[in-house]
């Protein structure tokens, strides 16, 4: 992993280097804004961290480093002074307030990485899945994430993405043949168009893993209950999908944009 930091504090920097690096974090500084935008154009960090200190400004920096990379890649803010609500107002994409706690700070960053390695998945050409039965293709369904990074930079909106894979397939594949895992993958894209609502937005992004997205969740729970009953769904069905001698482990995962936390995470096997 790669990141990239701003700050002017030579201390915080000397204390962020020892936990990144003790965690096999690569980390690069830079502490004037308008070259840390010329290093994330060139660079590809999978995670930005700022302290916008002494000026105390970040929207336009946040704007920088989105316009030139063409790109959303998340940018945590530190300070002693800001609060989360202006970080989200600004267009970050999570607050973490110093002095810095080691813990937190790790947790954030893998939180963020995650939206990094979920936009390659999505923005991945090299495979794409035709749009049927209620499913649309991963680069269609890509152009509706990138929809809710923007939003959430532009209006610190949050949305969510329910993701559902076979987290064993290439077992399957290696011990029972690409035919089975084939087939385990098909069982569950029927699976997931059969018992979806016909209000949810479902994409096809792996062979063998779907995502769910839910935009403008009306109630602070909705996201939360509806990745559960899904996780239910999928276990009153696990017989119809986990057809291969050596049986399918499902997993569903709840995904936080901006932050990239996980709140909820199920897996689904036979017993």
């Amino acid at each position: 992993m790669k990141v990239l930091v701003i700050d002017r504090d030579r201390d915080a920097c000397e204390q962020l280097q020892t936990t990144l690096e003790a965690a096999k974090i690569e980390v690069t500084f830079e502490p004037t804004k308008n070259n840390a935008i010329e290093l994330a154009k060139k660079g590809a960090f999978d995670v930005i961290i700022i302290d916008p200190a002494p000026a105390n400004e970040m929207r336009s920096f946040i704007m920088g480093v989105r316009r030139s990379t063409n790109s959303f890649p998340p940018i945590l803010v530190t300070s002693h002074t800001f609060a989360a609500a202006d970080v989200a107002k600004a267009g970050g994409n999570e607050f973490i307030k110093k002095p810095i706690d080691k813990d937190e700070l790790l947790k954030k960053i893998q939180n963020a990485a995650r939206i990094t390695e979920a936009s390659r998945l999505m923005a991945d050409e090299s495979e794409d899945f035709p749009s049927k039965e209620g499913l649309i293709a991963k680069s269609a369904f890509n152009q509706l994430f990138i929809t809710c990074l923007d939003r959430a930079d532009r209006h610190g909106e949050k949305s969510f993405l329910i993701f559902v894979s076979v987290d064993n397939l290439s077992q399957i594949a290696v011990q029972d043949g690409q035919e089975q895992a084939d087939k385990v993958a098909n069982n569950l894209r029927r699976t997931i168009s059969r018992t979806r609502r016909t209000s949810d937005i479902a994409g096809h992004i792996k062979k063998a893993e779907f995502c769910l997205l839910l935009l403008r969740p009306g109630r602070e729970d909705e996201p939360f209950l509806a990745a559960n009953r899904f996780a239910e769904s999928l276990k009153e069905n696990i017989d119809l999908i986990a057809t291969s001698p050596t049986k399918a482990i499902l997993k569903v995962w709840l995904l936080a944009i901006p932050s990239g936390e996980i709140p909820v995470e199920h897996v689904v096997q036979a017993p």
